[in-house]
């Protein structure tokens, strides 16, 4: 597919193209590059469990909803995978993760 193609798929907008999934190249990830994630209330409650059950004390002030955390993508795996599924509430502010390759 052109560009131009691609344009007209978008109401022939010049600049503004859309890629189909096939067009997008193969994206990697390690599971050592750390994410940045905004915490939701139900975020916050895992993190506190989980603080609570292995009586782990912060070193830090606790976080609270809304703040913004940093991650390695293991270990984000490790603390919320649990609680992410259809119909449960999300840990984070949205289903996209930013990642910062390590």
């Amino acid at each position: 597919m052109t560009l131009s193609e691609r344009e007209e798929g978008m109401g022939g907008v010049p600049g503004v193209a859309q890629l189909d999934a096939k067009d997008a190249p193969p994206a990697t990830i390690n599971l050592n590059d750390r994410v940045r994630v905004t915490l939701t209330a139900a975020g916050v409650t895992a993190m506190h469990a989980e603080h609570k059950q292995l009586r782990i004390p912060y070193r830090f002030e606790p976080p609270a909803a809304g703040e913004v955390l940093t991650f390695e993508l293991w270990r984000l795996m490790q603390l919320f995978g649990p609680m992410i599924a259809m119909g449960c509430p999300l840990p984070f502010t949205s289903t996209e993760l930013e990642v910062m390759r390590s």
